[in-house]
């Protein structure tokens, strides 16, 4: 018996709403990840004065890890007292992000064909987003007090996130 061929199939417009929303939650915890490994190589991992390569070799290293060792490795790191307010947040986080990967489908897969379920689900997803969002500027923030107080002007500062925003195919560089 062909099972695949008796399946509902959900109505095309809810499918690309759940997915969309699906996807933004997900590249979001991608984005927070891979700041926060940048984060924990700059400010808690290597002092000012290491080389630049070596930087960026430990940074890509770090975009190896997963959400949850990179907390861990923020946590082994106990000079980075700026974030400890961040502690629950962080822990909160980690659990979205794994039932966002994890347990998404399995727990909620049927709530697209319940009209009534959908909008707790997307809901969930779009706080998600909204908190790696958060978290993100959070970090940037205090990434940046660190980049001041080590002696680079706003302008440099500016100037070096433009040009890493270009260099990923982010932004287009001005004429």
């Amino acid at each position: 018996m062909d099972f695949r061929a008796m399946m509902k199939t959900p109505d095309p417009e809810t499918f690309a709403q759940v997915m969309t929303a699906i996807g933004n939650a997900l590249w979001s915890c991608q984005q927070f990840e891979s700041l926060l490994g940048q984060f924990i190589v700059l400010l808690v991992k290597l002092p000012p004065d290491r080389a630049e390569k070596e930087t960026l070799e430990l940074i890509e290293r770090m975009h190896g890890k997963t959400l949850g060792a990179l907390i861990t490795e923020l946590r082994k790191g106990k000079n980075a007292t700026a974030v400890s307010s961040f502690e629950l947040r962080f822990d909160k986080f980690l659990d979205d992000r794994n039932w966002l990967v994890h347990r998404s489908w399995r727990e909620h897969s049927n709530d697209l064909y319940d009209a009534a379920r959908l909008p707790p689900l997307l809901a969930r997803l779009d706080g998600i987003s909204q908190e790696s969002n958060q978290l993100q500027r959070a970090l940037a923030g205090i990434t940046e007090r660190w980049m001041h107080d080590q002696g680079f002007t706003s302008e440099q500062i500016d100037a070096e996130t433009i040009e890493r925003l270009i260099s990923q195919g982010l932004i287009r560089p001005t004429d």
